[in-house]
């Protein structure tokens, strides 16, 4: 499991220097972002109409069906991540909870392989059980937040995006961390 666990920091290292280029070096990502007309005057908005932090559906389920519904039909619609509080735009320790996220991720689809290791010998076929699975994993959720939530597609697809290569990443590098089971011994006398 020694290796596994070398492997797994080696596999969160490369996707989070993976991460780092895609969000932080290049503008792909945000060319899919709408822009405010102001800003400033959309922050105070947002600050008179959401009391705390939190994630804002509108029109709220607080309301009575009828309401929601026409609410609903007539727009707009949104899901709003809001924080009040200012952070920092990038931080040690945003970097280094990154950086630990990663390599956790790689340590579970370590494990997994370690576990699978008797029924999947093969570099290839190790390498295509975890980009297959890594890759449904990585559409899933943004394909669903576009069909049930209303997303828009940009910022959805540039997610799926970055999952599905940082899956892709962790495939091609764990497999060959993972030892090969020792041959069964066959117990006739």
């Amino acid at each position: 499991m020694g290796r596994v666990l070398i492997g797994s920091v080696v596999a969160g290292i490369a996707v989070f220097l993976w991460g780092f280029i895609f969000w932080g070096m290049t503008p792909l990502p945000y060319s899919s972002l709408s822009r405010t007309v102001d800003d400033a005057a959309a922050g105070r908005a947002l600050m008179e109409q959401l009391p705390q932090t939190g994630t804002y559906l509108v029109p709220g389920r607080h309301n009575s069906a009828d309401v929601q519904k026409s609410l609903f039909e007539a727009g707009p619609i949104a899901m709003v991540f809001f924080n009040r509080e200012g952070k920092p735009m990038t931080s040690v320790v945003q970097m280094v909870q990154g950086l630990l996220y990663s390599i956790v991720i790689a340590l579970l689809v370590g494990a997994a392989l370690y576990l699978f290791s008797r029924a999947v010998t093969g570099y290839t076929e190790r390498v295509l059980l975890v980009g297959v699975i890594g890759v449904a994993g990585a559409i899933a959720m943004p394909l669903a937040n576009i069909i049930w939530w209303y997303f828009p597609a940009g910022w959805q697809l540039w997610n799926a995006l970055y999952q599905a290569v940082s899956w892709l990443i962790m495939a091609l590098i764990l497999p060959s961390f993972v030892p090969r089971p020792a041959p069964r011994v066959s117990g006739h006398s």
